[in-house]
């Protein structure tokens, strides 16, 4: 199954309170049904981690929210 994971932002940057990031990815993804998960602690925010696109995760959300990277993101 797939998900859609985006990381947190810097405190600097500013949405609109009228148009949140929640509400341009709610949009964005309307009528696909998936799992999304926002504010994920990765990303351009300390602590600065990288999570390659494409590569298998398993994500599991229930009181908090787990990463577990499944496969190399280089050979």
């Amino acid at each position: 199954m797939a998900a859609l994971v985006v990381g947190r932002f810097p405190s600097k940057v500013d949405f609109d309170p009228e148009f949140s990031l929640k509400d341009i990815i709610l949009r964005a993804t309307r009528g696909y049904d998936f799992p999304i998960v926002l504010d994920a602690d990765f990303g351009h925010t300390d602590p600065v981690t990288t999570l390659a696109n494409g590569i298998r995760i398993r994500v599991e959300a229930t009181d908090s929210v787990t990463l577990d990277v499944l496969e190399a993101a280089v050979e």
